[in-house]
């Protein structure tokens, strides 16, 4: 009976993630919170018009401190006194400098930074206090635009990190990505994962699970890494959009024996 919320539900792994945890019986799914900064779009109102008792819109933009407490005090009143038990930080943008880092803006640096990283602390420090109230207490802070295969394990040990996540936010194969102009993006997701990894130090006794998780596109293989504080991997992508295998796994909705 758990209950979800999901950012940057309107389009992209956001809607397939909330489309995908609506499919889920509702002895998995009790609630999924799908949050947008505007009206949600066409294929959300649809999804969430299949299940009027599970899905809900709420409205809020996670660059603005004030619109992220006002939908907290929102799916507060709504879950009365329950507690929330995952939330996804799924909301980010990238933006280009074709010209290398010495040609990028301050202002768009600024930017990114405030939805990627600040977004996220805005989302996590206003709904602490809900997912203390819930059972599972689970944050996911997602990246995207990975294109490696990162080695498969099983669970690892508590506060275990590793900086090798194949992703853009990887500080150990930032020169795998050299090719691509989006500097303001990799800077912010190195600094969510540090963002998450203080999370996971600070709050692990409390029986909180902070992880990062990246997808990106594949083929029909791929393989996870997990250790309490990041997840990362490729995520294969069919005719339905991306799949959440990887977060079924994360958050205890799939078995390890999928992946043989």
């Amino acid at each position: 009976m758990a209950t979800y919320l999901v950012t940057g539900a309107s389009r992209g792994i956001g809607l397939e993630l909330t489309k995908q945890l609506l499919e889920l019986p509702a002895s998995q799914a009790r609630k999924v919170f799908a949050v947008t900064r505007s009206s949600p779009s066409g294929p959300l109102q649809a999804i969430i018009q299949e299940s009027p008792d599970r899905a809900i819109s709420i409205l809020a933009s996670v660059d603005n401190t004030e619109s992220v407490q006002k939908a907290a005090h929102e799916i507060e009143t709504q879950l009365n006194t329950g507690g929330l038990d995952v939330l996804i930080n799924n909301a980010g943008i990238t933006r280009f400098s074709p010209r290398g880092s010495i040609a990028m803006p301050p202002e768009q640096l600024a930017d990114v930074f405030n939805v990627n990283v600040i977004g996220a602390q805005r989302m996590i420090s206003g709904f602490l206090p809900l997912l203390e109230k819930g059972e599972q207490k689970k944050v996911v802070s997602m990246y995207v635009l990975s294109y490696q295969l990162a080695s498969g394990s099983r669970f690892g040990a508590v506060l275990t990190l590793d900086n090798r996540s194949p992703s853009m936010g990887s500080i150990t194969l930032c020169k795998s990505y050299r090719c691509a102009p989006s500097q303001a993006y990799k800077v912010s997701k190195a600094a969510l994962h540090m963002l998450n990894a203080q999370y996971a130090m600070e709050h692990a006794d409390a029986g909180f699970t902070f992880l990062c998780l990246s997808g990106g596109m594949s083929s029909q293989r791929w393989e996870c890494s997990f250790s309490s504080l990041t997840l990362w991997c490729l995520v294969a992508q069919d005719g339905s959009g991306y799949s959440m295998r990887t977060l079924r796994l994360a958050l205890g909705l799939q078995s390890w024996s999928a992946l043989s």
